[in-house]
C-alpha cells in the first residue's frame, strides 16, 4: 500500500489513498469532504457515512500534510468547500476516483483485484493486527454491526499462532 502511495505522483490522488488507508474511508466519503471536516488539531476527520450517520476517524500526520500542500496548491479557503471537486459537480465522483486507482494499480504491475476499497479494509485489519480493540475499529469504519467488523477480525486470528494455556502450563504439571 505505502508503494502504490509513494510511487502516485498526482498530489490529489495521493490524498485520496492516504484517506482510503490512513483513515478508512469510502470512496463515497472521500468524494463528499469537505474543508471543515478535517481536524488537523485533534487529528480526526468527520465524515457522512452510509445512511447519513456521522462519524469520527483518524487522520495520519502525513496525510494531514498532503492535505496542506493539496489546498494550498488548490487556494481552496472556503471551509464550505468540497476538498476534491469535480468537472461540472461541486464534488468528485466515486468512479473517478475508483479509476484512478485501477490506472496505478495497473500501471505499476499489481494484481488488478487491488481496488481503492482494499485500502479501507487494510485499514481496519492492520489496526486489528495491532491489537486496537475490535468496538473501536467498528466505530473508526462506520459499521452498525460488530459482525461486519469481525470480517476483517477473522483474517487476522487467522494469522495469529494460537498458544494452548495447557501447552504453556505443562512444564508444571
Amino acid at each position: 500500500i505505502l508503494y502504490i502511495i509513494n510511487k502516485t505522483e498526482n498530489l490529489k490522488h495521493k490524498c485520496w489513498y492516504c484517506l482510503a488507508y490512513g483513515s478508512g474511508l469510502r470512496t463515497c466519503e472521500i468524494s463528499k469532504l469537505k474543508m471543515k471536516d478535517i481536524d488537523s488539531k485533534n487529528m480526526k476527520v468527520t465524515v457522512i457515512g452510509k445512511g447519513n450517520k456521522e462519524r469520527i476517524t483518524v487522520l495520519p500526520i502525513i496525510t494531514l500534510n498532503y492535505l496542506k500542500e493539496y489546498v494550498i496548491t488548490n487556494n481552496i479557503r472556503n471551509k464550505e468547500s468540497y476538498l476534491f471537486a469535480g468537472q461540472g459537480m461541486p464534488y468528485i465522483s466515486e468512479s473517478t476516483i475508483s479509476r484512478s486507482f485501477r490506472d496505478i494499480v495497473k500501471e505499476l504491475k499489481l494484481d488488478n483485484r487491488i481496488t481503492i476499497h482494499s485500502l479501507r479494509r487494510s485499514f481496519a485489519t492492520h489496526l486489528l493486527r495491532n491489537g486496537v480493540d475490535i468496538q473501536i475499529v467498528k466505530e473508526l469504519m462506520g459499521h452498525n454491526s460488530i459482525t461486519t467488523t469481525m470480517g476483517y477480525a477473522q483474517v487476522v486470528y487467522k494469522e495469529k499462532e494460537i498458544k494452548n494455556p495447557l501447552d504453556s502450563e505443562s512444564n508444571e504439571l
